[in-house]
């Protein structure tokens, strides 16, 4: 993953993807996004990106 600071009033996207995980991998991962961001609204894309 990459991380970068995030300044101002913008959402955060996350792209998932295809998960290879498991469900509570991934709920702890964007849940740890959101209470490190807590000022900025987060939203999961799990759409494949096309190559």
């Amino acid at each position: 993953m990459d991380i970068h600071d995030i300044n101002g009033n913008v959402p955060i996207f996350i792209n998932i993807g295809e998960w290879d995980g498991d469900d509570e991998e991934l709920d702890k991962a964007v849940k740890d996004v959101s209470n490190n961001n807590p000022n900025h609204t987060v939203i999961v894309d799990d759409i494949p990106l096309e190559d």
